[in-house]
């Protein structure tokens, strides 16, 4: 589908983000997730809501890129393994 803009659907997918747990776990349960990006903090902070806690699936990642930054936060890219088989179909 081509947006007002001159974007096609692929256009957005590979540029939209999700800041959130309920906005993530509404994507994820949409089918509309092929890449998770994930950054921890080295924080004990002793509560918290886990990221997908409303999600009771199992999801198969692949591991696509790791780093670590200065004060020990780490970044992690995950294939999720459904997204990208059903994409190369």
């Amino acid at each position: 589908m081509l947006t007002e803009g001159g974007s096609t659907d692929a256009d957005l997918r590979e540029v939209a983000g999700a800041d959130g747990a309920a906005v993530a776990t509404q994507l994820l349960r949409a089918g509309l997730l092929d890449e998770l990006l994930l950054f921890t903090h080295p924080a004990i902070l002793g509560f918290g809501r886990p990221l997908f806690d409303d999600y009771d699936l199992p999801i198969d990642l692949d591991l696509l890129e790791q780093r670590s930054f200065e004060q020990g936060v780490t970044m992690h890219r995950y294939a999720i393994r459904d997204a990208r088989e059903a994409s190369s179909c």
